[in-house]
Parts: C-alpha cells; sequence; structure tokens
C-alpha cells in the first residue's frame, strides 16, 4: 500500500507558509514513485505589491505616486491611482471602463508622461506597455487591459520531486524546477481545490525522505505571498516494495522496477 502524507504548511518545522520544512514524524525508506493527489490553497495574493506600487511620472518635474499594496480591481485600482497621483499634484483623476477593460489617467491642465521604460512600475497592471507614454490634451488611456489576475499558474516544488521545465520569462536559459504546476481558476483571493489529473511519477534514483522542503512561485520562480495564510497539498509515494506488490502495475512497470532495484 502506498504511503499517503498531508502536507500542512500551519504544521512545518521552519520557514514560511510559502517555502518551509515539513518534518515526518517517520522516514519515508526507500521510495521510487510519487503522486500529488490534491493541493487546497486560499489565493490571498496581492496584484499590487511593494514590488510594482511605485507610479514614476514628469509633468514638469519628476515626481513618484505610492500605490498601496492590495488586491485590486480595475474600478478600485483607478481610484487608488487618481487619489495617490492627486496627491502628489493635484489635478489628476483615474477611470476604468468595463468594456474595454482598460484604465485612463487625465489631469485638468497639464500634460505628463509615465516613465515605465526608464523606472518601471505597475505597467501592466494599469494596462500598459514598458514604455514612457505622454498624456495627449492632458489624458492617457493604456492599449492594453489591466492584468489584474496575475499569476494565472503556481508553481509547488517539493525537494526530489519533479522536473525541470523551460519558459521564455527565465533569462539565460534557466530552468524552473517544479513537481507540479497549478493554475489559478477561480481568481485572485478566492479558494482553490485542484486534483492533477497527471500519474505518479518516478523518483530516481530511489531515497528515504525524513523532510518534505515545499516552496511556492510563480512560473518565474518569484516568491508568492500568501499573507501568512497556509495551505495543503497531500502527497502519495511508493517504495520500490509496495510497487512490485500492487496489483495495478503492469508486468512491464515490474520489470522495471526489479531491474532498478539491482542497479
Amino acid at each position: 500500500m502506498p504511503t499517503t502524507t498531508i502536507i500542512e504548511s500551519s504544521q512545518r518545522s521552519s520557514g514560511t507558509s510559502t517555502n518551509f520544512t515539513y518534518q515526518l514524524d517517520k522516514s519515508l525508506v526507500d521510495i521510487a514513485r510519487y503522486s500529488v493527489e490534491l493541493v487546497t490553497i486560499d489565493t490571498t495574493i496581492y496584484n499590487i505589491t511593494s514590488g510594482n506600487n511605485i507610479i514614476f511620472f514628469n509633468d514638469g518635474s519628476n515626481r513618484q505616486a505610492t500605490i498601496p499594496p492590495g488586491l485590486y480591481n480595475g474600478f478600485d485600482l483607478a481610484t487608488a491611482v487618481g487619489t495617490t497621483m492627486n496627491n502628489v499634484n493635484a489635478g489628476y483623476s483615474a477611470s476604468y471602463s468595463v468594456n474595454t477593460f482598460a484604465l485612463t489617467i487625465t489631469h485638468t491642465s497639464l500634460d505628463f508622461t509615465l516613465q515605465f521604460a526608464s523606472l518601471g512600475g505597475p505597467y501592466k497592471q494599469l494596462g500598459f506597455n514598458q514604455v514612457d507614454t505622454t498624456s495627449t490634451s492632458h489624458t492617457v488611456t493604456g492599449p492594453n487591459a489591466c492584468q489584474l489576475n496575475n499569476p494565472r499558474i503556481l508553481n509547488i516544488q517539493i525537494t526530489g520531486m519533479g522536473e525541470e521545465v523551460r519558459t521564455a520569462n527565465l533569462t539565460n536559459n534557466k530552468k524552473l524546477y517544479t513537481t507540479f504546476l497549478m493554475p489559478i481558476k477561480n481568481g485572485l483571493g478566492g479558494i482553490e481545490t485542484y486534483q492533477p489529473e497527471t500519474k505518479d511519477r518516478p523518483i530516481s534514483p530511489s531515497s528515504s525522505i525524513n523532510t518534505f522542503t515545499v516552496v511556492l512561485t510563480d512560473v518565474d520562480n518569484k516568491a508568492i505571498d500568501l499573507r501568512a495564510n497556509d495551505w495543503t497539498v497531500v502527497v502519495k509515494t511508493w517504495s520500490r516494495r509496495e510497487l512490485e506488490e500492487d496489483l495495478s502495475l503492469t508486468s512491464e512497470d515490474i520489470v522495471r522496477v526489479k531491474r532498478a532495484k539491482y542497479c
């Protein structure tokens, strides 16, 4: 019989809720295969964070407006943008269109440049490209829809289990280590419960496990902040002996396991 382990971040022996070590009360010996059975997570993830919340702009002077970190919809984000820019220099307002999903920023009398190319900021979230963008007749509208549902995929890494994948967003041809990629189907701020359809996978070479180290990132390998919320992942493991005794295996699987045993 395989062993099922319920890994709860709230029961971690060290670390944070998204990067932690889970100590087993009994070692898993000679593990040859594993599967991720279930993941339950409350996606309390901000789309505006301390890493992307400053709007740099110039309206005759270089200025910056800081949006409070949080989970925003389009209307709330427009209110925050207008308020923070107006607090820096009076006359700014912003609006969001439910038809185009675009955000518009306006000043009563000044033209201004959003300095996304040179200084960065929340250009994707506001629906802009990473280019410096200057208003026309004191108004500028993002050419794109506001991107407020990122990340769309969570990467769950469990040390010793998984594979390397490539993603275009990782520089220098780097690889992303993953045990399981989990889509966010209900949008940020909801509860996600997901059961992978992927069958069990091998662990090579087989190993004994005393602890699980679990890390949650996005597909760019950037850390995820759940605002200290805890989550659960359920893992099933098979030892080589259990694999040989598993009647669901094909004869080819059993031969492969026996060969591995004596290598």
